[in-house]
């Protein structure tokens, strides 16, 4: 019985790693036992590899009949009379060779992704942990390791929060001719040399709130759960800090937007806390500006909403084209910018047509049909031929110049219809007084115009999501902080670069700046044509 046992516990402990068996009859038995299992299990193994080799070869050269037809004894040289084949001659060799090279070329690319299904490779760049199970010691007694199962799945740990110490050694000269050395202090300490935070726990704060959306009292409680409490007045520091740091990465994507010659400007309501009235908020605004063939945007924060915002931004004398939506401000100012050329959003107009379906159906639906076909005229010139600025300028002359026409004539003549009212007016007089505006972007020079100006309606949403969560702003003299990281946030989505890596990038080396140094160079774009393998690829839903 004793001995049973012994040859079962060394049987189970072989399977797993090397065993000294004792000099003892005993011992013996076991290690003859342990070589007989794995004699068992490489006897399994190779019938396995037997009976997957038969089953490959019959999925490719079986057939229903299980024999070969004659094309498969030509394949294997067997001629119809069970002869061998005569010789081939040194042009079949040679085209044989080349045939084979081809197949081994193609069999050296990378495989092409079928669509749809599982696709188990989207996780290979994730680190590994594999863990090995065995059914319980008493329940595989007697038998030998034959195969295993193997389940893979993504796992995740909540955010692993920990302290790093860095210690810096001191040198000193004993005969004190030359001064102690000190290591020099990482880059990743020098952003806030003193502060009691990292450089990748205050990136989690910033991107936490101004790209995830969550405010900072909810990132407050989720690090909770893990046994990490910041404050949300300690996270606020941190914006504030970092804020002040990305000031001069805003000011040159501003200047870069003003270099290309073409931007959008909109405007977007959002709260902040009345500092007079306890408790009480009130309405502000962002102003977005857009480069869209630069893939720029710039963010400005303001407590009111009027021209003088369009002064500070525009400089004088500035020569460009600027898209706007049907606001009165625009208008106004841009009567003291003689070197401006001013263009409308077709999508506004669009908007109110729409509205005033639901009551005029019958007198706004050739309307909406008309314009639904300008938008059909743009995806065509832009997704479909991939069309320049300058092929798309005659390409709307070509088409979309008569159906503008044909709205211009119909617009004037609902003007005059006396039942007009309610929303379908407010299309009509909205179409009408704007209509140079909106249907200037057609004109052969003009192919670079958009239609519209939904690029900066996107960009506006994270502002919409963020005010839904954090509700307001704190105080009105802390809404350029939100201001700039959007517009840093903002240029990474457009240009889709993981603002997480450029972040780590860009930080150190702003805190390494003097007065003397610029933001020339380290602007997202620069990034994104230095490190290309943190540009993201936008996958399709």
């Amino acid at each position: 019985m004793r001995s049973d046992k012994l040859r079962a516990q060394v049987i189970a402990e072989a399977l797993n790693k090397p065993v000294v068996f004792p000099n003892t009859l005993e011992g013996q038995r076991a290690r003859a036992d342990y070589f007989e299992s794995l004699y068992k299990v490489e006897k399994l193994e190779a019938a396995k590899l037997r009976a997957t080799n038969r089953r490959m070869a019959d999925r490719l050269y079986g057939c229903s009949t299980e024999k070969l037809n004659e094309a498969q004894r030509l394949l294997f040289g067997i001629l119809p009379d069970g002869s061998a084949p005569p010789p081939l001659s040194d042009a079949a060799k040679t085209m044989m060779k080349e045939a084979q090279k081809a197949v081994d070329d193609r069999g050296n690319e990378e495989p092409k992704r079928k669509s749809g299904g599982r696709k188990k490779d989207r996780f290979a760049h994730l680190p590994e942990e594999v863990e090995l199970i065995h059914p319980p010691a008493e329940e595989r007694l007697g038998m030998v390791w034959a195969s295993q199962e193997v389940t893979e799945v993504v796992e995740h740990y909540p955010a692993y929060t920990y302290r790093q110490i860095t210690v810096r050694s001191i040198w000193v000269d004993p005969q004190h001719e030359r001064k102690p050395q000190v290591a020099p202090l990482p880059a990743e300490l020098k952003v806030f040399p003193g502060s009691l935070y990292g450089l990748n726990f205050m990136i989690g704060v910033i991107l936490g709130k101004y790209a995830d959306h969550q405010p900072l009292y909810r990132q407050a409680g989720i690090d909770a759960r893990d046994g990490v409490w910041v404050s949300r007045q300690g996270r606020m520091r941190i914006v504030s800090n970092v804020a002040h740091l990305l000031i001069s990465i805003a000011e040159q994507i501003k200047s870069r937007i003003l270099r290309s010659g073409y931007f959008h400007i909109d405007e977007t309501i959002t709260k902040v806390r009345d500092p007079e009235r306890r408790g009480r908020s009130h309405d502000a605004y962002f102003w977005g500006f857009l480069a869209p063939h630069e893939k720029a945007v710039y963010m400005k924060f303001t407590v009111d909403r009027c021209e003088r915002t369009l002064f500070e931004f525009i400089p004088v004398g500035y020569r460009g084209d600027i898209q706007t939506d049907g606001l009165d401000v625009y208008p106004s100012a841009f009567k003291d910018m003689p070197f401006v050329r001013h263009f409308e959003c077709v999508g506004h107009l669009r908007s109110y047509v729409r509205r005033a379906l639901f009551g005029n159906e019958a007198m706004m639906l050739p309307l909406l049909k008309d314009i639904t076909e300008l938008y059909r005229i743009e995806r065509r010139a832009n997704k479909i031929l991939k069309l320049t600025h300058e092929q798309r300028g005659h390409y709307r002359h070509l088409y979309a110049k008569p159906i503008l026409k044909r709205l211009q004539k119909t617009f004037l003549k609902l003007k005059d219809d006396p039942t007009l009212e309610g929303e379908a007016y407010k299309a009509v007089v909205y179409a009408n007084n704007r209509w140079q505006h909106l249907a200037a972007y057609a004109k052969v020079g003009n192919g670079h115009i958009n239609i519209d100006q939904n690029p900066i309606e996107n960009n506006f949403r994270p502002t919409k999501l963020g005010r839904k969560n954090w509700l307001a702003i704190g105080h009105p003299k802390a809404g350029w902080r939100a201001a700039v990281l959007y517009t840093v946030i903002g240029t990474c989505r457009l240009l889709n670069v993981n603002p997480q890596a450029y972040l780590r990038w860009l930080l150190p080396q702003l805190a390494e700046g003097t007065n003397k140094t610029t933001a020339e160079g380290l602007l997202p774009h620069d990034f994104a044509a230095l490190f290309p393998e943190h540009v993201m690829i936008p996958r399709k839903h």
